[in-house]
């Protein structure tokens, strides 16, 4: 994992914990899929491919935006089916993301988050 995937990971950790109710994993990039609030300054909600390429300025991809966000972020295929499909987290994040996802508990959401994306991190995104 290189450095400025680590750096872009950091940013999207800063960034949902400043919105997090703009966070959500079932979701590329929505302007009013989960979230319409006037507080959000661009009222939409994305995951943590969806925020990488947003911090970048690369435009949304209204396709399965997988592949488009893996190369944003400069990550294997594996890397980011095990970052971007929280089904592929190891199951402590999943399950805790699961719960907070049925309770939408979008702060939890990002607790979660960023303890996964640190772990993916520290593991060099073997996990």
């Amino acid at each position: 994992m290189t450095p400025k995937t680590i750096s872009l990971l950091r940013q999207v950790q800063r960034q949902l914990d400043k919105n997090p109710e703009g966070f959500h994993m079932g979701v590329w990039n929505s302007s009013s899929t989960f979230v319409e609030k006037k507080s959000m300054a661009c009222q939409t909600t994305m995951c943590i491919g969806g925020w990488a390429a947003h911090l970048k300025g690369i435009p949304f991809v209204s396709e399965d935006g997988s592949e488009h966000y893996m190369d944003v972020l400069e990550l294997t295929p594996d890397e980011a089916s095990r970052l971007f499909f929280e089904q592929n987290w190891p199951g402590e994040f999943k399950w805790a993301y699961r719960s907070a996802e049925r309770e939408d508990n979008h702060e939890a959401m990002v607790g979660v988050t960023n303890r996964r994306i640190d772990h993916f991190i520290n593991t060099n995104g073997r996990e």
